[in-house]
């Protein structure tokens, strides 16, 4: 699978859909894992840093690098 690429705007972060995923999870700073099946996480605030991944038949990657609210 692809590793999304994060795109923020107005305290919302979106991704593309990734070919073969079929859910995606998310970290917020160092929480908890959320599983989505949305392609955009509302809501955020400034200073927050998020993290996507794309779930596929049991594998998945992190993008390794973050994407802070500004």
């Amino acid at each position: 699978l692809a590793v999304p690429t994060v795109t923020v705007s107005n305290y919302t972060a979106t991704w593309p859909a990734v070919e073969n995923a079929v859910k995606y999870l998310y970290i917020i700073n160092d929480g908890e894992p959320v599983e989505t099946t949305s392609l955009k996480v509302e809501g955020l605030a400034a200073g927050d840093n998020i993290k996507v991944c794309a779930v596929g038949d049991n594998a998945f990657w992190w993008n390794k690098n973050s994407r802070k609210i500004l």
